[in-house]
Formats: structure tokens, sequence, C-alpha cells
């Protein structure tokens, strides 16, 4: 099955329902997943890491499903290198074993974590977030896409990616994340390019699309 997993801020920035409709399980939320077989929890601001682990123990129960069911965690949330920001904590490298009582409830070889966050595979915060700073990416025909390019300069000792490998190997699968801005997307596409971490540590980087 999969979980997806919803910060408040983020639905409000990306125009989706209210608090009190995706609480009830509205169909609203229908433009943002895409599995039958599939789970909505939605963080509040006031929410910490553990209800939302709890949360989504509960889910995957309350659909009859046990160990080894949970095929891809959806993870939608603002963020920066490093971190994920999910109701009042940021989830990051110190606090990742809040994760480990899902790591029985992974699917071995499953598409395991997605995170949808600006910038959490980046090495470090890129200098262009200043106000009245951010710089457009633009190809070698001088168009400008539509993403800000994050840190990847020492990305194996980098925040991102020691903050990944971290969460791979508390939850025993696969950890992807986006190393440049992302756009609110119900596809949930990825934006730029995309780390993705074994629970081994190793990673590999997918370059961007070409546009």
């Amino acid at each position: 099955m999969i979980v997806y997993v919803l910060d408040r801020r983020f639905m409000a920035d990306a125009g989706g329902p209210p608090p009190h409709t995706v609480a009830r399980g509205a169909n609203d939320v229908s433009a943002w997943v895409h599995s039958e077989d599939r789970a909505v929890v939605f963080m509040r601001d006031e929410d910490l890491l553990s209800s939302m682990v709890r949360n989504i123990e509960n889910a995957i129960i309350a659909r009859r499903q046990g160990h080894r069911s949970l095929w891809k965690l959806v993870l939608c949330g603002h963020g920066n290198a490093g971190f994920i920001h999910m109701g009042s904590e940021r989830l990051r490298e110190s606090n990742v074993q809040s994760f480990s009582p899902l790591a029985p409830y992974m699917t071995p070889g499953g598409q395991g974590i997605e995170l949808h966050s600006c910038f959490a595979a980046s090495s470090a915060a890129p200098a262009s977030l200043g106000p009245h700073r951010i710089r457009p990416v633009t190809n070698a025909r001088g168009e400008v896409l539509n993403y800000t390019r994050g840190v990847d300069a020492g990305l194996s000792e980098g925040a991102g990616v020691r903050f990944l490998q971290a969460l791979a190997r508390t939850v025993q699968a696969q950890v992807i994340a986006g190393v440049d801005s992302q756009l609110f997307d119900p596809g949930y596409r990825m934006e730029g390019r995309r780390v993705v971490v074994q629970p081994s540590g190793r990673f590999t980087v997918s370059p961007a699309p070409r546009p």
C-alpha cells in the first residue's frame, strides 16, 4: 500500500483542501493520491513526529495490512538542506530514529520513502534563497527553468545525503529526495536532480531532465 503524509502548510501553499476536510478523508484529496490501496495522514501545525508515525501505523492496521505491506511512503512538506518540516518538528538526521517503528512495515524491494520537499538532498542551504535573491536555473539556450538549484558540491558529506542515509538505515528501505527546489505537484514529479539512497548508505544522483 501507499501512505501519503501531507503537512498542513504544504497543502495550504499548494491550494489544497482545508484541514478539516482532509481529516475526514473527504474526496477532495483525490488529486493528491494515486492508488486504490492507500491512506492519507494529515499533519497539523501542533503534531509531533511520534504522532505521525503512530498515525501511519494505525492507517496500515485499519486496512488490515501488516508487516512488509508499505510499498511506498510519501512525505510532503516544506524543507531545506537535510530536513523536511512535518507538523511541529523537523525530521532530520538527529531524530530519524523516531521512524524506527515503521521498519517492519516497509516492503522489501518496494519504493521506500519519497520526500517531496525543497532542497532536502542538498549538501547545504542554497545561498540564493535570501529575499529578492532567488536565481532561477537557465539552460544552454537561456530559457528559465521552473526550479532553483540546490548545492551539489560535496554531496557525500553534505547535510542532505547524511540525513537520507540515516533515514534509509533506520527504516531499511530506499529513500528518494530532490537536490533542487520543488513545485507543488499532485503528480509527485521531482524537479531537477534526485538522490536515491539505499539502506547500505550507497547513493546515486540522477541528472536533471532536459527541458
